[in-house]
């Protein structure tokens, strides 16, 4: 079930906006010796589209089967309606949205199978 759009352009009821912290915007320095990775890079690599919210800059990536919200400053991604630790908060650095790669993994594991495109008959 789909809820209310939200300023984060997806589908999140206002309590979980509040959870995912999604209306502040939050620049962090990079934490030593933790490795954090570029979130549209690795969209791009899995063939997903990417939009970045103006308001909230949230960052969501999409393909026919997923959709995928990171906001900075929270720890937390939102996988298709289901919250995903990343275990730090997701920051910009020098302009790109970056999470630890730890957390991105998760981000991943989580994402459902795209369906497979048919063919047509010959």
């Amino acid at each position: 079930m789909r809820h209310a759009r939200s300023c984060c352009g997806v589908g999140l009821t206002a309590a979980a906006l509040l959870l995912a912290g999604c209306t502040r915007q939050k620049t962090i320095e990079l934490t030593p010796g933790v490795p954090f990775t570029d979130v549209l890079e690795v969209g791009r690599q899995l063939g997903m589209t990417a939009q970045r919210d103006p308001v909230s800059q949230a960052v969501i990536l999409s393909d026919a089967a997923n959709q995928v919200v990171i906001c900075p400053g929270t720890a937390v991604a939102l996988v298709n309606d289901r919250f995903v630790d990343l275990g730090r908060p997701a920051q910009y650095h020098e302009g790109r949205l970056i999470v630890p790669v730890e957390g991105l993994k998760r981000v991943t594991g989580s994402l459902k199978p795209r369906p497979l495109r048919r063919r047509g008959r010959t």
